[in-house]
């Protein structure tokens, strides 16, 4: 005899095996209001993003997307993790990227409260990886990168 978890489980791969085929789904939650949003591509007005993606957005209680992946139509694999609203310039909420790009490079960047980049980790197109930090002077942009094989430093003006 088999146990209403058995069965659930056995009903459930039954539905999937079947097949349902959409292009895009929405979660909502409790209150209605649109927790988890996945499509190919993602539903959203046009100019949200750089380009459509197929992917999964997360948003918050209060509706702002918290963190959202998608796969570019050039081939890039994209994750950006967000601030919530007001904890920065929201012009550009995201905090962390994470890319593999379309040949084969991949990078972790990091933005502070301003929008501004302030550091990678990243896969070279030599095969190794560095670490490249950023940051301004009054009058000066330094970035240093820290590699294996020696670490560099350089500066501009601003």
């Amino acid at each position: 005899m088999r146990t209403s978890a058995e069965r659930s489980v056995r009903q459930l791969a039954h539905v999937t095996r079947k097949g349902n085929r959409g292009r895009a789904l929405v979660i909502v939650d409790s209150m209605g209001r649109e927790r988890i949003i996945m499509g190919g591509p993602i539903p959203e007005p046009a100019g949200a993003r750089i380009a459509p993606s197929t992917g999964l957005a997360i948003r918050d209680t209060a509706g702002a997307e918290r963190f959202g992946m998608g796969l570019f139509p050039d081939g890039r694999f994209v994750m950006g993790f967000d601030a919530p609203p007001g904890a920065g310039d929201d012009r550009n909420r995201e905090r962390i990227t994470i890319l593999a790009d379309q040949r084969g490079g991949a990078h972790i960047r990091f933005l502070d409260r301003r929008t501004a980049v302030r550091g990678y980790l990243m896969l070279g197109d030599d095969n190794n990886v560095y670490l490249q930090l950023m940051g301004d002077s009054a009058s000066k942009r330094f970035v240093r990168r820290i590699g294996v094989f020696g670490d560099t430093t350089a500066s501009t003006a601003r």
